[in-house]
Order: C-alpha cells, then structure tokens, then sequence
C-alpha cells in the first residue's frame, strides 16, 4: 500500500510540474521510471483500479453508490433484502448481476 501512496503523490508532483522528470521523481519516490511514466501517461493503471474496472461486477466508485443507498434506507428502518441490494446494483449497471 506504500507502494501505491509513492505513486500517488509522484504523479502529483508530475501534473504539478510544467517539464516532469520522471527519473529525478521517480528517484525521489523509490519507484521504477518506466512505470511511473507509463502511469502517468495514462498507458497502465493501480492494480486496485485496473480489478475494479475490469473483474468486479460493480466499479469501486460504483459500490459506494450502492453502500450509500443502503445505509440510507437502513437508517430509515427500511432493512434491505438481498433481491433489494440486487436490484439496485443492476439499475446502477444496467445489466443482470449474479447472485453474489
């Protein structure tokens, strides 16, 4: 996770910077050139984005949506079933979900 937070903060560093070195940032931050300059050009993404885009049903963004609904409604007294929390989730992908 510490990984993630270097490349975060290098890659601000780059949008911040009107010329970007990557080998200087990338030398500050302990991080890999070429993988910070792939990342920051927009060619390959965090691990968690690329799962979150590509094998999960839901996106991150996505599922708290969803969280947010339901903590919504509970706070209400209106506790959701799970063909309820289904539901939801397939009119925010607008596709069937599986059970799970």
């Amino acid at each position: 996770m510490a990984h993630e937070q270097d490349m975060k903060a290098a890659l601000a560093e780059l949008d911040a910077s009107s010329k970007p070195n990557y080998t200087e940032i990338a030398e500050k931050y302990k991080l890999g050139r070429y993988a910070l300059s792939r990342r920051h050009q927009g060619k390959t993404t965090s691990r968690a984005d690329y799962f979150s885009n590509h094998r999960q049903c839901l996106t991150n963004i996505q599922e708290e949506i969803l969280i947010d609904q339901i903590n919504r409604l509970t706070d209400r007294g209106m506790p959701l079933t799970s063909q309820m929390v289904k539901n939801f989730a397939k009119e925010i992908i607008r596709r069937d979900v599986s059970k799970n």
